[in-house]
């Protein structure tokens, strides 16, 4: 009997025992904060020039030491001016400043979705048209944004960056010669455009170049 007694109460301790050790822990707290994260990429080029094609995404968000979570959009001061006129007003100018705003932050998504709400409120805003064309050329497919950009041509054919954004896409899908049209419109459209005469310059010693090589005859090289 006091075996028995004294097996039954060494395994109600190893129970309890186990018990205790499998009990989750507090995890430790971790204080500090770091920096906002913005999208990675490289910022656009001045306008009417050629421009890198930056990486899609958002900032992240981060805790502050307040509890409240601190976005772009309420610490960029042209963003958030822009969304404040918005608020007031939403028109197909206010969306395009909006637009800008977000595209100069790298933020192509929300930038496209106010080019396309503007447009929504005035189907011949060229502005517009040659933004979501340029967004088209940011994420690599120029292809896609031809149609934009020639819009925007057919709803302002005096505006000079229209002609510029049009050149651009075309040199990138491969036709220089049609692109390099583009570039002499927008320059007699405004002849002071010297992002156009920059690009039409280099366009032309690359064409020039390239016509010298066909024409030397191989065993001149």
């Amino acid at each position: 009997m006091r075996q028995r007694g004294l097996g039954a109460c060494l395994a109600l301790l190893s129970v309890v025992a186990g018990a205790c050790a499998s009990a989750p822990r507090p995890s430790p707290v971790v204080q500090g904060r770091g920096p906002v994260t913005y999208a990675i990429g490289t910022r656009p080029a001045p306008a009417g020039s050629a421009w890198p094609r930056p990486e899609r995404g958002r900032p992240a968000r981060r805790q502050a030491a307040s509890g409240f979570t601190t976005t772009i959009e309420s610490t960029d001061p042209t963003l958030k001016a822009a969304l404040a006129r918005l608020a007031l007003a939403e028109t197909p100018q206010n969306h395009l400043a909006v637009a800008q705003a977000y595209r100069a932050l790298l933020i192509s998504d929300t930038a496209y979705n106010h080019m396309k709400r503007a447009l929504a409120l005035d189907p011949s805003f060229a502005q517009a048209h040659d933004g979501l064309a340029r967004i088209w050329r940011d994420w690599g497919a120029p292809h896609l944004g031809l149609g934009e950009a020639h819009r925007a041509v057919h709803c302002a054919p005096d505006w000079a960056p229209a002609h510029n954004t049009l050149g651009t896409l075309l040199e990138a899908v491969g036709d220089p010669l049609a692109a390099r049209a583009a570039y002499q419109q927008a320059l007699r459209v405004d002849p002071g455009a010297t992002w156009a005469a920059d690009n039409l310059g280099r366009l032309t010693r690359q064409l020039e170049a390239a016509g010298a090589q066909v024409r030397t005859p191989l065993g001149e090289r």
